[in-house]
């Protein structure tokens, strides 16, 4: 929970859905108007965010799912080469091996896609798929909300199922045979990707939600919701060491010499391979995704709506503001920055932080509630429509505020979405 200050009286609460979509973290952003004396309410990209969505390159081509349903294929110069629409927003990166595309969508669905954008097969699953699909030796595993891991065959056909005890919403990883997996539950598990037996389990003080674990020789790293950051040997998954944190760690990287671990406490620790904290950087808000880590420079999106280049030694070097929070992994190539942010936008910066290009998805409308139509005694709210597509009007976020704050009020963060008509606003 984090507190806001503001010395006139402001709307208190933003609304978004994590039951749909389990970790838009802080989709809204809440801040103040110093000079006008108004309380600005909150700034959110509606509909089209590129949300969990990282991109991935291969043959001159950038690939990347988005909330208005479509999984888009762009030119590195961010023009749309084809689109292919799926039943639900897309909240996680794709798998690409040989000529095929493999896309998870929340509609339940797995999709297999040419290079071209044609769907060659899909595959029903028993709930929504929110992490990134993992594949090797003509294989392809991935988690899904109903608890289960699956892995098929690149025809499509299941081979094995493996249940948890609870909903998997972040990335698998696999790994030299074996595939690592983070349920919302106190277990991290190794399988044997040829069997889907259980090779080992690790349990901790809370549920693992992290973005996808950092394989780095015999260690495995992963953060859970206890606050501590695990150290575990790959092969038997025993604990090595662990480092405690403010916040829930909720994602890492690693340029071979130190991991990078980024929670929701705003901070970014640098630490040794064994455990020891080398410098710490706070963010303006939250981090949650995986970073790109290029040439000595840490480059990560964070809630604040900023992408943040930080040097592996901890110093600011810019970042470059978006319209929304950046919940989704960069990718770095050829001295290109390549990323998506909650505004709707896709985005292209130099890696000296000047933009490049930017690609707008189909639902690229922002609120058309302004901050000065509210006084600071009055509240909001705003309710906003998930239909089917393609309707431009569909594909929105709910956002409602649910009282009037002072000074010393803390801002909480409420879950919420709606099929109800397009934007339809009232003053309380």
């Amino acid at each position: 929970m984090d507190r806001y200050l503001t010395d006139q009286p402001a709307a208190v609460h933003a609304s978004f859905d994590v039951s749909q979509f389990d970790d838009l973290d802080l989709i809204g952003t809440i801040a103040t108007i110093k000079t006008s004396g108004k309380s600005v309410m909150w700034a959110i990209g509606t509909g089209g965010s590129f949300e969990h969505c990282g991109p991935i390159v291969q043959g001159g081509t950038l690939y990347v799912g988005n909330c208005d349903h479509k999984f888009y294929a762009l030119s590195l110069a961010g023009e749309k080469q084809w689109e292919c629409a799926t039943g639900a927003p897309i909240m996680c990166s794709a798998y690409i091996a040989g000529s095929r595309l493999y896309v998870g969508s929340m509609d339940k669905t797995l999709y297999c896609l040419t290079l071209d954008g044609k769907k060659d097969w899909k595959f029903s699953a028993g709930d929504s798929i929110g992490g990134r699909v993992a594949g090797a030796e003509g294989r392809i595993f991935f988690g899904c909300k109903d608890g289960c891991v699956y892995c098929l065959s690149t025809e499509g056909k299941l081979i094995w199922k493996f249940r948890t005890t609870a909903p998997i919403s972040d990335d698998l990883l696999y790994h030299d045979g074996h595939l690592y997996v983070m349920p919302e539950e106190q277990n991290f598990y190794c399988l044997d990707a040829l069997t889907g037996k259980v090779r080992w389990r690790f349990s901790a003080g809370g549920p693992f939600v992290f973005h996808r674990p950092v394989v780095l020789g015999n260690r495995i790293f992963v953060g859970a919701t206890d606050n501590n950051f695990y150290c575990l040997d790959r092969a038997s998954g025993k604990l090595a060491w662990k480092f405690p944190v403010r916040n829930h760690p909720r994602s890492a990287a690693t340029d071979g010499e130190r991991l990078y671990v980024l929670c929701r406490d705003q901070n970014i620790y640098a630490l040794s391979l064994a455990g020891k904290l080398a410098w710490r950087f706070q963010g303006e808000s939250i981090w949650i995704l995986q970073p790109a880590i290029a040439d000595g420079v840490i480059y990560a999106g964070n809630a604040d709506g900023n992408l943040y280049a930080i040097s592996c030694e901890g110093r600011l070097l810019w970042k470059y503001r978006t319209g929304g929070p950046v919940v989704a992994t960069p990718v770095v190539l050829d001295g290109k920055v390549y990323f998506g942010s909650n505004d709707c936008t896709f985005y292209c910066v130099d890696v000296s932080g000047k933009l490049q290009w930017t690609f707008r998805s189909s639902l690229a409308y922002p609120s058309p509630i302004q901050a000065d139509q509210l006084g600071p005694q009055q509240a909001l709210e705003v309710v906003a429509t998930m239909g089917e597509m393609p309707r431009e009007e569909h594909g929105r976020y709910a956002v409602r505020t649910l009282g009037d704050g002072g000074s010393e009020s803390v801002y909480t963060f409420k879950s919420e979405y709606t099929t109800k008509s397009l934007y339809t606003s009232k003053k309380r």
